[in-house]
């Protein structure tokens, strides 16, 4: 049987609320996921690989936007850092972390360390 774990509507930290979009990993089919608890470095991890997102230092707060980008991925909702704002009088914005030059230019792909075997 297929698992609804992280697929419930309602949860705050379901699939449904954090998934931005399918894994950019060849051949994996696992969602990259916003992780709430990584601020201030706020990252986004996949449901199956050790694929990580990092996003870029100036962002203050980042939440799933409702709308999605042309290439598939949800748009975030992104506050930045006053000081920190990657183009002055910039303090928000929603865009695609992979097509938005703003949030793309910084945006990291990195692969976590798996340590144990599940």
């Amino acid at each position: 049987t297929q698992s609804t774990w992280g697929l419930v509507e309602g949860c705050q930290f379901s699939q449904v609320a954090l998934g931005i979009g399918p894994c950019p990993e060849d051949g994996c089919e696992g969602t990259l996921m916003l992780e709430p608890s990584s601020r201030p470095r706020w990252k986004l991890h996949c449901t199956v690989c050790n694929a990580l997102v990092h996003l870029p230092e100036c962002c203050f707060d980042v939440q799933p936007a409702d709308s999605y980008c042309e290439c598939g991925m949800r748009r975030l909702d992104v506050e930045f850092h006053k000081d920190k704002a990657p183009v002055e009088g910039l303090t928000k914005m929603e865009g695609c972390l992979f097509c938005d030059d703003v949030l793309a230019t910084e945006t990291q792909l990195r692969h976590g360390v798996q340590r144990h075997k599940m």
